[in-house]
């Protein structure tokens, strides 16, 4: 069990650097370039709610 815990840790871990890296990312883009316009901004929301919406779906489809 401590194997597990251990590995999802890490991978926690690793989720939680990449994070960063993108935000870190980010405001590199936005220094350089200026503001994300808003409208970009909501199509990303969207697409990444649909990403989440059919991922979600999917594993309800494998549960039931």
């Amino acid at each position: 069990m401590s194997a597990a815990v251990d590995a999802a840790l890490v991978a926690y871990l690793e989720h939680m650097r990449h994070g960063v890296a993108v935000d870190e990312w980010l405001a590199e883009l936005e220094r350089d370039h200026g503001p994300v316009p808003v409208e970009t901004l909501e199509w990303a929301a969207r697409l990444v709610e649909d990403w989440a919406q059919s991922r979600s779906e999917g594993r309800r489809k494998l549960v039931g």
